[in-house]
């Protein structure tokens, strides 16, 4: 595999909006969402893409990876880019330079080291073959590491915006907790589960990490609660497609009159949960089961733990 690290001046950079923030806040929604737009490429998790199994994984489409005709084009391409793919070394960069625990580099402001420029010129190499295979301007991807988000944002040929989705940390641990989810798309998804206070742990660590994308500036930073996308889609959808600098009207087209419902094509997005793979009619109800659900005391513990970072954010 040849990789080369220079970028011509020439060429336009390919445009990553980035979801960052905790797990299980609505950034798989969100994404289908923008994916409507004929301008826009909901990727997924690109960061999980190298794990071992790649071609049996399941694309949003349906179709194992290695039969996706969207996933092989982007392969063959990128292939013609860089030589033939050492999925191995792929995995073990992911690994070693994209972890939360990477994240250290991200908060101090330190450009990656020489391994890592390497690395973030192949995936310089994959976005722009995804971008060249779906047309889009526009590459949303939800692998939320800011680690990778750092990595990223220094690597010559990438434009990368953050957007930074807020959800209760109420709820978000009261799903982490559930085993099995589903209504809203009408089958039963299995969830992976995590602690309590891991659970938690997690929601203040990814926000806080999260936030420090704000010294990027107002141009590439954008914060959005999930309780207020769902309280008013079109209207969020609007307001985040014109900071895109994208014609909004694609965006709310797809959103019923109402808010309550969106249609939706099918995408090709990798990695992420099950929502991705959700279709045609989709109902836009907000997942609060944690109020009625989750116990009291969980409920006051949560908020006596990370009371600060709720004020913060507008929960009480």
């Amino acid at each position: 595999m040849r990789i080369e690290t220079a970028h011509s001046s020439a060429e336009q950079p390919v445009h990553i909006l980035y979801l960052c923030g905790a797990g299980r806040s609505g950034g798989t929604l969100l994404g289908r969402l923008l994916d409507q737009h004929p301008e826009v490429f909901y990727a997924g998790e690109l960061r999980q893409l190298w794990r071992p199994g790649l071609m049996q994984r399941v694309c949003a489409c349906g179709a194992p990876i290695g039969a996706c005709p969207f996933w092989q084009a982007a392969f063959a391409r990128l292939e013609r880019a860089v030589g033939a793919l050492d999925l191995a070394w792929l995995d073990a960069m992911r690994l070693k330079h994209t972890r939360t625990r990477h994240a250290l580099r991200f908060a101090l402001g330190l450009p990656p080291g020489a391994e890592g420029r390497v690395f973030g010129a192949f995936l310089a190499a994959l976005y722009r073959a995804v971008a060249d295979v779906s047309g889009a301007r526009l590459i949303v991807d939800s692998s939320r590491s800011l680690a990778y988000a750092h990595l990223l944002r220094h690597t010559p040929g990438l434009r990368v915006r953050a957007l930074h989705l807020v959800r209760d940390p109420r709820g978000v641990v009261y799903s982490w907790q559930r085993a099995a989810t589903g209504g809203r798309i009408g089958l039963e998804v299995r969830l992976r589960r995590k602690a309590f206070l891991s659970a938690l742990a997690d929601w203040a660590a990814q926000n806080a990490l999260a936030e420090r994308a704000r010294r990027w500036g107002q141009d590439d930073y954008y914060r959005l609660r999930y309780e207020d996308l769902l309280a008013d889609p079109r209207g969020h959808l609007a307001a985040l497609g014109r900071w895109l600098g994208l014609d909004p009207a694609p965006l709310t087209a797809a959103i019923a009159d109402d808010g309550c419902s969106a249609t939706l094509r099918p995408g090709h997005s990798v990695e992420g949960n099950i929502y991705r793979r959700t279709a045609g009619l989709v109902m836009l109800d907000l997942d609060d089961a944690w109020r009625s659900a989750m116990p009291p005391i969980q409920q006051h513990l949560v908020a006596a733990l990370g009371g600060v970072w709720m004020r913060r954010y507008g929960y009480s």
